[in-house]
């Protein structure tokens, strides 16, 4: 009986555990689509820059919550814009270095992530018994 409550308790575990990844995986797909479609929509004149910007930054935080480091990115990029606006810039040198900066956040955040996911504990398959 005991070893059928373990059993059951980490096959819990490991229904949770399986969750959360699917989860993230379509929150990033929904997210690349989103930006993607915005894009779009700036490209055909329908968003200003910083509209679009704006846009995302809102869809980003609906799907992950309020991310420290993002925030500062999108901070980064609506001064590029807004720069871009009152020509300082121009629109491609802005989106340049604001897809740079993003990409490279997006890519510590992930290294982070994954060094997290690393230091978590996985049941034994003995565990199971």
């Amino acid at each position: 009986m005991r070893n059928m409550c373990i059993g059951l308790f980490v096959l819990s575990l490991a229904a949770c555990a399986s969750t959360g990844t699917s989860t993230s995986t379509t929150q990033k797909e929904g997210w690349t689509e989103y930006q993607a479609e915005v894009m779009q929509e700036r490209d055909r004149g329908e968003l200003t820059p910083l509209q679009a910007e704006d846009s995302m930054e809102a869809r980003y935080r609906e799907l992950y919550g309020l991310d420290p480091e993002m925030e500062g990115a999108f901070a980064y990029s609506r001064e590029l814009y807004a720069q871009a606006a009152v020509g300082r810039l121009s629109l491609s040198e802005a989106e340049a270095l604001a897809k740079a900066h993003e990409d490279e956040t997006l890519e510590s955040e992930a290294a982070r992530t994954k060094s997290e996911d690393a230091t978590e504990y996985h049941f034994p398959p003995e565990a199971s018994d």
